[in-house]
């Protein structure tokens, strides 16, 4: 019995490493790295059973030592899948911020901003101030001191085709 769940465990230690190998199949990643260290807790229970009762025999803690790493495996898989996750959302985010910059002519308010997204006017503001921070905008303020956000990397396409090369002015 032992022998079947150390087969069964190592096939799918062996799956989970090949399927780390292939970015196509994310959804079953991540169903495998929620399905591994569950198993893996279930072997864990079984084998600290024969632990505690002192009947360990090479075979249990083998078991035990596999299970051990497939919970932790499993989790790190987990941990990957939420990290790629956040960071394919980030990026997405601030494409989307910069496509709304675009459509105003590099110059925006943290109102503009936020009636085109699910951001509140604050949060616009933040983001805003993020790409101040990183020196990707500027802020100037309206003779009537109100706030606009202006990014000088956005130029319009007459000026993008009067740029030079540097060397030669």
């Amino acid at each position: 019995m032992i022998r079947l769940f150390t087969a069964l465990l190592t096939l799918m230690l062996i799956f989970m490493v090949a399927l780390t190998f292939k970015r196509t199949i994310d959804k079953v990643l991540n169903y495998m790295a929620i399905l591994l260290p569950t198993v893996s807790l279930l072997f864990i229970a079984a084998t600290l059973n024969d632990i505690l009762d002192g009947s360990a025999t090479h075979a249990t803690w083998m078991v035990f030592v596999l299970s051990l790493v497939g919970t932790a495996t499993g989790l790190k898989l987990l941990f990957d899948a939420w990290r790629c996750k956040h960071k394919s959302t980030q990026k997405y985010a601030e494409k989307h911020l910069l496509e709304i910059v675009r459509q105003h002519a590099g110059r925006v308010t943290p109102i503009d901003i936020a009636m085109q997204t699910d951001y509140t006017v604050e949060e616009a503001e933040q983001k805003l101030d993020l790409f101040c921070e990183q020196n990707i905008a500027e802020r100037d303020l309206t003779p009537s001191g109100k706030i606009v956000y202006v990014f000088p990397g956005f130029m319009s396409e007459a000026e993008k085709r009067q740029a030079q090369d540097p060397m030669t002015l």
